[in-house]
């Protein structure tokens, strides 16, 4: 299987800032990874770097073999890379319908096919961002990210702040897009929820790849999980 998205030596921050220091990483086509790691360790920071919005100071990224470290986050969006931000970042002024629409491009992902996987946002398809509630805004999120169509899918903590009942609808909205083939990188702090999920899975500490491997492995492998979530 081809490699989607390969990072080598990243090192990455804000303004002069520093927060990220030689991470490396490579994602399979059709492969889910799980970022996982204490608040503050860098776990956005890595998202935010893919997209293109944090200060580049060394290493590359490449999408299915093109270099896009130098490109905008407007390119690397048409480079295939669509993003859920943990704050949704709808558009509160527009109508759900309109928020689904007003970034799409052609594809596989049509209005039609995000109504059918989110029936909540076709029942509420006329109503302000505004109006919604915390569940739905990160479907609409969600679905607002599949309408570019994308590679591979970004999404921050996109569980945060959910009831569990629409946690647990979300989730099963992003099982059905793993096992229909989307690349996908998943932060996340509930982690024995996110994964059996994923495919593999990394943790990051103070900035740094502490561990990576198979999701699988993380999880059964006995007092692993608790011994990484307790670095500082």
């Amino acid at each position: 299987m081809s490699e989607l998205l390969t990072i080598q030596a990243l090192a990455a921050g804000y303004g002069g800032a520093q927060v990220l220091s030689d991470i490396s990483l490579n994602l399979e086509a059709g492969k889910s990874l799980a970022v996982l790691g204490r608040n503050g360790a860098g776990k956005t920071t890595l998202l935010d770097s893919i997209i293109g919005v944090t200060t580049y100071m060394s290493g590359s990224i490449h999408v299915s073999g093109r270099d896009i470290t130098s490109l905008s986050p407007e390119n690397r969006a048409a480079s295939g890379i669509g993003w859920v931000p943990q704050e949704r970042n709808i558009f509160r002024s527009l109508s759900v319908e309109e928020n689904l629409t007003v970034t799409a491009r052609r594809g596989e992902w049509t209005l039609q096919r995000v109504y059918a996987f989110f029936p909540r946002l076709e029942e509420r398809r006329r109503n302000m961002g505004d109006a919604l509630s915390g569940g739905e805004q990160q479907m609409l999120a969600i679905g607002r990210a599949l309408m570019l169509n994308p590679r591979l899918l970004l999404l921050d903590e996109p569980l945060e702040g959910l009831a569990p009942v629409i946690a647990d609808e979300v989730m099963a909205g992003l099982g059905r897009l793993v096992s229909g083939g989307l690349s996908m990188i998943v932060v996340e702090q509930k982690a024995r929820k996110i994964l059996p999920l994923t495919d593999y899975a990394c943790v990051i500490d103070r900035g740094r790849m502490a561990w990576s491997g198979d999701s699988a492995s993380l999880l059964q492998e006995d007092g692993l999980l608790d011994r990484l979530m307790a670095l500082s």
